[in-house]
């Protein structure tokens, strides 16, 4: 092995982690714009545009975003009940009313506005942790990773739901990391700020949003716990019952338990795709049938976490080829440092690994309850952590790094 060329590898990954913030600000988003922009036209531009009979996903927002700026009145009576969806369609709303129906250029502005999660991601990992490789490592581990890319060439909230966490992890970071009472003060209230407008993006961000309170009430005290668990109690209790008896549109909060519940009479591991072959006798409402469900909800998880396209029938997996290696192959590095780097914080007691704790478990939540209401073919619904898996990712692949040099410098001492 040459020992100089080694040397020189490290040496130049060392400077890059520690070149000027400004610059490797630069540095991550054009070099994101230029990935994305490269994706787009390889793509030939945005996908599923908005056909009622092919698409109802795109054709709802972008019938939202229309009513939005041409029928304000039916559009509070239509969406009146889907606070979650908001922000996506005002967007579009404006864009559209600027542009027309120029979905390609839609896209393009959305792979302009999404590549400032990049470094904005690097930004939140300065505060997870001191460590320059780690933000460094998260951010360009993000502006490469294609399977988020692509949904930015989708007409849909898809891309402001992973795009918008990391301002969101910014400002809960430098909101635990702050000492001084009135910064820190200053940063909470930019965090709920942050934190009300994720709600607006993605319906997934309601369970990152109460993770994060949870947070933030668990710094607080017993008493302050006590307080803010009950207030929250019932302001959810409220807010479920008038998002129930919203009315009888898609997507509100019944038509979206009846819709899971199909999920679960149906078997389906993987929406529209997979389905898991109960046995004769589990009848649905029976006891076989909920203990069919467990097992409905075993093979979403190992779905969602899978690195590797793999397909579920009579109770059997077996390996599809639908995706290119260009996703298998970061996947498979992800999860495992990932993984790893959870186990490693668990054995650490610095404030870096308490934090990587608090990430870890943000994932598993949104995890489980991914995995309770469904799953689909392409991981959309796994998009929104990514971040968060990228910081823990860069944690794990530099604690191991670490680990493996100091045990091979431990060997040589003692040889």
């Amino acid at each position: 092995m040459d020992m100089h060329k080694e040397i020189s590898i490290k040496e130049l990954f060392s400077k890059l982690c520690n070149a000027d913030r400004k610059k490797l600000l630069i540095f991550f988003y054009v070099g994101t714009l230029i990935v994305h922009l490269i994706y787009f036209v390889v793509n030939d531009g945005i996908w599923m545009i908005g056909d009622p009979e092919l698409d109802t996903d795109t054709y709802f927002f972008i019938n939202g975003a229309h009513m939005l700026t041409q029928d304000f009145t039916g559009f509070v009576q239509k969406y009146a009940g889907m606070p979650y969806y908001w922000g996506y369609m005002v967007f579009l709303g404006i864009l559209t009313a600027i542009f027309g129906d120029n979905f390609q250029l839609v896209g393009i502005v959305q792979i302009i506005l999404n590549s400032a999660s990049v470094p904005m991601l690097y930004l939140a990992s300065e505060k997870v942790s001191d460590d320059r490789r780690i933000p460094f490592i998260s951010s360009l581990i993000y502006m490469f990773y294609l399977s988020t890319a692509r949904w930015a060439l989708l007409i849909g909230s898809d891309f402001l739901g992973a795009g918008f966490m990391p301002v969101c992890l910014y400002f809960l970071f430098a909101y635990l990391k702050e000492e001084d009472k009135l910064k820190r003060r200053k940063y909470l209230i930019k965090l709920i700020i942050s934190l009300a407008a994720y709600f607006t993006m993605r319906t997934i961000a309601a369970t990152f949003i109460v993770c994060v309170f949870i947070i933030i009430i668990w710094k607080q005290g017993k008493k302050a716990r006590i307080i803010a668990g009950s207030a929250f109690a019932a302001a959810v209790a409220v807010m479920v019952i008038v998002l129930v008896n919203a009315g009888d549109q898609m997507h509100t909060v019944s038509d979206n338990f009846s819709f899971m519940a199909s999920l679960y009479k149906d078997g389906a591991i993987v929406k529209t795709l997979y389905h898991y072959i109960y046995a004769q006798d589990a009848e649905y409402g029976t006891f076989p049938f909920y203990v069919a469900c467990l097992g409905v909800i075993f093979y979403r998880f190992f779905y969602y976490w899978t690195a590797i396209d793999v397909g579920v029938n009579n109770g059997r997996y077996y390996p599809r080829t639908t995706y290119a290696i260009t996703h298998y192959l970061p996947n498979l590095y992800i999860f495992s440092a990932m993984f790893l780097g959870m186990i490693i914080s668990k054995f650490r007691k610095d404030r870096e690994a308490s934090n990587i704790r608090l990430i870890s478990g943000i994932i598993w939540v949104c995890c489980f309850v991914q995995i309770l209401c469904e799953i689909n073919a392409n991981w959309r619904y796994r998009d929104i952590i990514m971040p968060m898996c990228f910081i823990v990712c860069a944690y794990g692949t530099a604690r191991m790094y670490d680990m493996l040099k100091n045990s091979a410098a431990a060997s040589e001492a003692a040889s």
